[in-house]
């Protein structure tokens, strides 16, 4: 698995992500998550609280895209995996 750089981690702390999903039959979906957080060199988090298309695709589909843009810059990332929904543990009470 890639690990996220230090610049990649710098920017998804300071500026609004995009997760983009697709439900079951390829319907896509992209929205902001302003909860977004880095929970190690290899995993973002966030909580689902503002669009339940995102939730619901992602019942249906684990595959995920997220991305973050440093508009000044004109550069960004984006970061492609697959989903792991939690309802309960130290990770869900942190968030």
């Amino acid at each position: 698995m890639a690990r996220l750089s230090n610049e990649v981690k710098a920017l998804f702390e300071k500026q609004l992500a995009f997760v983009a999903t697709a439900s079951g039959n390829g319907n896509p979906n992209v929205g902001p998550k302003g909860s977004m957080y880095i929970v190690d060199d290899e995993t973002l988090a966030y909580s689902e609280s503002t669009n339940r298309k995102t939730l619901k695709n992602l019942t249906e589909n684990s595959r995920v895209a997220v991305t973050v843009v440093d508009r000044e810059k004109g550069s960004g990332y984006q970061v492609k995996g697959r989903t792991e929904l939690l309802s309960s543990g130290n990770l869900f009470d942190q968030m």
